[in-house]
């Protein structure tokens, strides 16, 4: 049986196969302006032999390596740096796919669940609709991939108390903090040390039992020292963005689920395709076999099975989030609580494959379960039939859609499907196969039909997530030698409000990280909260932004434009009615189709002798906000005590010549010739991680205009250097280096000295 399944949880995994053949992506926002760009920016670094520690492409410069969702030290995602094409992109999906599939049912194995009632209920978690919606978001896909084998890891060290399950289970831990899905990889350890509890408390604590809690915290923490090389500049980065931390409680409720969210999310009923934190799509088919496992399978760990998947759901339902946020450490880090939806169809797979085994023995179900079962099934029925909305209306959004059938003949549709189930459900006897695979199948069409139907799942060539036309790199003018190119994109309405998936208009927001160029644009959901703030204060008048990622420029004559060391501009400049094509807005030349050089380009250093010096970040943000208004203010640098100490003339005239030796990510090396003393202001984004020197000794790296660096500066000439180096990151390699030593040698020592006895705890 272990062969077959091996190929049957093939077979969803290699839906995804001709597009790895034919090299094409799936085509979804986040995709074409998030994950692949930023990815193909570190692919482009390490090609180079660099680091992948920062990129200037995005969001005025910040953190790559430290980014979790870029998984740059995530092993599969190897494979894509070593060849940066949309087919391997796929296949990394295909890969994770197919794990899922794998580790449920190695894991149901372990639990002693018959082969075909493990492959059952695998084959509903694969094919559930919280895998395909999580395409789009491939750092929750690979979390999705990777969950199973660490509870498979556990159920073998219950089982065989052999240590090299634990370092394995430390292993899974510790890809799941690699993967890049943060929130996901902290739900998952959850399950775990919950998973430890029920079995101590159904065990009634027994010796045996009591290693459970211990040992699964001690595979966590040995996992996070394991991926502490990306956990620690992970934690450095996120301390300084808006969506992660130490959340308020409010975004912890606009990020839960009411009850009614909650069972409408299983049932995929009234939800957005591409919103999936709410898109656990277990279908009508799957809550089905979810309520019948509970109701008709044995006393066996049946409870604990039933608490282990409500007390998971429990977790995204507000009012119990919002104790878990003040009691949980950590729990209130993340700003979504409904991501844990996303692992809602494989903490049911235990109950699923209760269901299938049920069904198929004919085990006993007794009269008061049967009518509680029919309950909630009409229950359900007439909660998505009546529902207040127009999309929770339709039940065939809930129990399957056939396109290009009318309206009523969905309806029909839908009630042969629930029909069917039932009647297969009562002629299930046992060794009667032919009807547990046709309620298998039925389940599957079910579940994938709506999948398919409702999410969006298109896949596109490689060449449509880049931009028809820009700028090659030889055309550059000659008299920009030091100088690259700083873009930003921008829509006919100039308020960067793309449609990503429109297959006519490809040009996405991180074009510059396709390209290899610097910029100050990019949808980044994890961007810095002195980034969100500035960008709030320099566009004013209009400074309500998107209010999620996107934006850069609300308006085309923002003052960012001015400042911040914009050279080229991306996209279509709507001219005025009845005007001559010079009298473009601003000062702006077409050098290319949809390509526009901004003339007076500023510079990316500069050099200010007077500067305002404040203390601290409010301080600045007001003066740059009365700046925008007067216009008197050159550069705000938050000097730390600075201004304490020698303050520079203002009025002696002062001149500075800048000659950059070296500007690259994450390194800028300048020769600076002062006639007065000053500070050096370099336009690219400040973080913990940055050091400068001048003449080779080091200096104080203060914000100026509340998000950039600069350096203070005496009169002469001198050698200014920048580099990236966060200290978090180095401390991490040597804590995954010791890591890996213990999580190799621990199984070897142990069994040397004996101190896990083998054969004491067999039954």
């Amino acid at each position: 049986m272990k062969k077959t399944a091996f190929i049957f949880i093939a077979l969803p995994a290699l839906l995804f196969l001709p597009a790895v053949i034919f090299n094409h992506m799936p085509f979804f926002m986040d995709i074409a302006a998030y994950f692949y760009p930023l990815r193909c920016a570190a692919a482009r670094q390490i090609a180079q032999g660099r680091l992948p520690l920062w990129a200037s492409s995005v969001c005025a410069g910040m953190p790559l390596l430290a980014n979790p969702q870029i998984a740059a030290l995530y092993p599969p995602n190897w494979l894509f740096f070593a060849l940066p094409r949309g087919g391997m992109f796929t296949a990394l999906f295909m890969l994770h796919v197919y794990l899922l599939g794998l580790g449920t049912f190695f894991w149901l194995r372990a639990r002693r669940f018959p082969a075909d009632a493990a492959l059952g209920a695998a084959l509903l978690v694969q094919a559930s609709g919280a895998t395909w919606a999580h395409v789009a978001f491939g750092s929750y896909l690979f979390a999705m991939g990777l969950a199973p084998w660490l509870f498979f890891m556990q159920e073998q060290l219950w089982r065989t108390r052999r240590a090299i399950y634990f370092s394995g289970m430390a292993v899974v831990a510790a890809l799941l903090i690699l993967c890049g899905a943060i929130q996901a990889a902290y739900y998952a350890f959850l399950l775990l040390i919950l998973s430890s509890l029920l079995r101590m408390i159904e065990t009634r604590f027994s010796r045996r039992a009591l290693f459970m809690l211990p040992s699964a915290i001690a595979a966590i923490a040995l996992g996070a020292g394991l991926a502490a090389v990306q956990l620690l500049p992970t934690r450095e980065f996120v301390a300084q963005t808006a969506r992660a931390g130490n959340l308020p409680m409010s975004a912890i409720k606009v990020g839960s689920l009411t009850f009614r969210r909650l069972l409408e999310a299983h049932l995929g009923c009234g939800t957005f395709p591409q919103d999936t934190g709410d898109a656990a799509y277990i279908g009508a088919a799957g809550l089905f076999l979810i309520l019948w496992g509970a109701l008709a399978s044995g006393r066996r760990r049946r409870i604990s099975d039933i608490i282990f998947w409500l007390g998971f759901l429990s977790l995204g339902v507000w009012r119990l989030s919002g104790i878990y946020a003040r009691l949980l450490p950590g729990f209130g880090g993340f700003h979504d609580p409904r991501r844990i939806l996303a692992l809602a169809p494989l903490a049911a797979a235990p109950l699923l494959a209760r269901g299938f085994l049920s069904l198929r023995l004919k085990s006993n179900f007794p009269m008061p379960a049967r009518l509680l079962f029919l309950f909630l099934a009409v229950f359900t029925v007439f909660f998505l039939w009546a529902g207040k909305e127009e999309p929770t209306r339709q039940l065939w959004r809930a129990l399957g859609f056939i396109p290009n059938l009318s309206f009523g003949n969905s309806v029909i549709l839908s009630a042969c499907l629930l029909g069917a189930l039932f009647i297969l459900t009562f002629l299930l006897q046992k060794k009667r196969r032919i009807f547990f695979a046709g309620l298998l199948c039925l389940s599957i069409f079910e579940i994938l039909n709506y999948s398919f139907c409702r999410i969006d799942t298109k896949f596109a060539p490689e060449a449509s997530f880049r931009p028809r036309t820009l700028m090659p790199q030889s055309k550059i003018p000659p008299d920009l030698p030091q100088s690259p190119v700083r873009i930003f994109s921008y829509d006919a309405s100039m308020n960067y409000s793309y449609d990503y998936i429109r297959a006519a208009d490809s040009r996405m927001p991180n074009i510059a990280a396709l390209e290899g160029v610097s910029d100050f644009q990019g949808y980044e959901p994890l961007r810095s909260i002195r980034y969100t703030r500035f960008l709030s204060i320099v566009n004013q008048p209009q400074r309500l932004l998107y209010g999620a990622h996107f934006g850069i420029l609300r308006q085309i004559h923002s003052p960012l434009i001015e400042r911040m060391g914009i050279t080229h501009a991306f996209g279509k400049i709507p001219l005025p009615e009845n005007s001559a094509p010079s009298t473009l807005p601003g000062k702006w030349a077409e050098i290319g189709e949809g390509v526009y050089e901004y003339i007076p380009r500023p510079a990316r250093f500069v050099f200010v002798p007077c500067p305002l010096l404040v203390d601290t970040p409010d301080q600045a943000a007001e003066a740059l906000l009365l700046e925008t208004r007067i216009g008197e203010i050159s550069v705000v640098i938050e000097s730390s005590g600075e201004k304490q100490a020698r303050a520079f003339p203002k009025d002696e005239p002062s001149t500075a010549s800048i000659r950059i030796r070296t500007l690259a990510e994450g390194w800028a090396d300048v020769d600076v010739a002062a006639s007065s003393g000053g500070y050096l202001v370099f336009r690219e984004g400040w973080a913990p991680g940055w050091r400068v020197h001048v003449d080779n000794r080091p200096a104080s790296n203060l914000c100026a205009d509340l998000m950039f660096q600069s350096v203070r500066i005496e009169k002469g000439a001198h050698r200014v250097e920048w580099r990236y180096r966060p200290a978090s990151f180095f401390i991490g390699i040597i804590i995954s280096f010791i890591s890996i030593i213990i999580a190799a040698m621990l199984p070897f020592y142990l069994r040397r000295k004996h101190e896990i006895p083998q054969n004491k705890f067999q039954r």
